[in-house]
């Protein structure tokens, strides 16, 4: 993208733990060790005093470009579709949950606190906001295309494409899945914890804790790995994690009476039902990531 044709900006931010939940007084327990001065809490404090600050020298240094901008809580976040630019400030989760609302636009991640957030997609600070900020003006750097997953349920797409992954689980953490697996040619029942389906840009998250592997962040390849297989009287899964090529699909079927579908961590939920089919596969809609070398 040139940067002539950078004609309009969204900034998508997030409201911070302490303003939700202490300001605002929405969790009283907070509220009473926060008042008491116990250290955990303090913690809360230091981190919106950094996000504020990001967000104000974010905002102050747009405003001097006199580029047109809107500037939104992520939990208003609407259509998307006429702004060129895309600019989350938060963490990896306001970043996460803006990805599924924007389609061919370029998006931006700033962490606005980088003492309290790992922000792995996220290659700027409040900091550095104004240096590379003049150097996207002036077209100076670089995108990385991330691939994403679709998922479609009883043939059905959902509307949020996975930038990070896809948990198919029991609804209650204590209870276990069951489900058949197909991957290919092969086709598995199986019991477990769950399953774990990731992209290269999610690989660091979730699944690689779990035991998975990091892949190069551009890779196109979609990784999966059953969580905790309870194998019962059978000697072992043939299914059990790997990495498919780009145009593999994995198939899942429900055999549980209350299951979930996860997108991304808590931000997209779908409730399943028993005998629910779920298919995973490769977006043909990726995102388009300024990213700057850390």
């Amino acid at each position: 993208m040139k940067s002539d044709s950078i004609k309009k900006i969204c900034v998508i931010y997030k409201r911070s733990v302490y303003q939700k939940y202490i300001v605002r007084k929405r969790n009283p327990h907070l509220v009473r060790l926060y008042k008491t001065g116990h250290p955990l809490t303090q913690r809360f404090r230091s981190a919106h005093a950094s996000h504020t600050e990001a967000l104000r020298k974010i905002l102050d240094a747009i405003r001097a470009t006199n580029i047109p901008f809107r500037a939104e809580k992520r939990q208003h976040i609407g259509k998307l579709d006429s702004y060129d630019l895309i600019i989350t400030v938060g963490g990896d989760g306001t970043f996460l949950r803006t990805s599924h609302y924007v389609q061919n636009q370029l998006m931006w991640g700033v962490n606005s606190a980088p003492k309290a957030s790992v922000g792995a997609l996220l290659s700027t600070t409040g900091e550095d906001f104004l240096d590379k900020l003049k150097r996207v003006i002036k077209g100076q750097f670089r995108t990385v295309n991330l691939n994403r997953l679709q998922v479609a349920i009883n043939g059905k797409p959902v509307d949020s494409p996975a930038l990070n992954d896809v948990l198919f689980t029991h609804r209650s953490p204590a209870g276990i899945a069951r489900y058949t697996l197909k991957i290919g040619k092969q086709k598995e029942e199986q019991r477990s914890s769950g399953i774990w389906i990731s992209t290269a840009a999610g690989s660091t998250a979730a699944i690689r804790a779990a035991g998975g592997k990091k892949m190069p962040l551009t890779s196109p390849k979609i990784q999966y790995l059953i969580r905790e297989p309870y194998s019962g009287f059978r000697d072992s899964y043939k299914l059990v994690k790997g990495q498919l090529p780009k145009n593999q699909k994995i198939e899942i079927q429900n055999l549980t009476l209350h299951a979930d579908l996860f997108i991304d961590g808590l931000h997209t939920l779908h409730p399943l039902r028993f005998g629910d089919r779920i298919l995973i596969q490769n977006s043909p809609s990726e995102l388009k990531v300024i990213f700057f070398s850390k």
